[in-house]
């Protein structure tokens, strides 16, 4: 069996309704069920929600490209600070 065909193995396709609008939706599925395509969109983990509230806490720029001590005293300026911090 060539590679390609293996690495699709036990993919299905599934057409139903996932949002209600009475349009089948296609996903497809991968061999252990996992969504991959959903309407021809990929599937992937997103940042969105670490993003959200970092940019929630800090909704300036000048806010994002400093970061303070206990004190407030700005330590890196210029620098944007990263919302790892912030993950779920």
């Amino acid at each position: 069996m060539p590679k390609e065909k293996q690495r699709f193995k036990n993919w299905d396709v599934v057409e139903t309704d996932l949002d209600g609008d009475q349009y089948k939706d296609t996903i497809v599925r991968d061999g252990a069920g996992n969504p991959k395509i959903i309407n021809g969109w990929t599937v992937t983990k997103s940042k969105y929600p670490e993003r959200h509230m970092y940019t929630r806490d800090h909704p300036e720029s000048k806010d994002r490209r400093a970061q303070r001590d206990e004190d407030g005293n700005i330590t890196n300026e210029g620098q944007f600070t990263k919302f790892g911090e912030y993950k779920i």
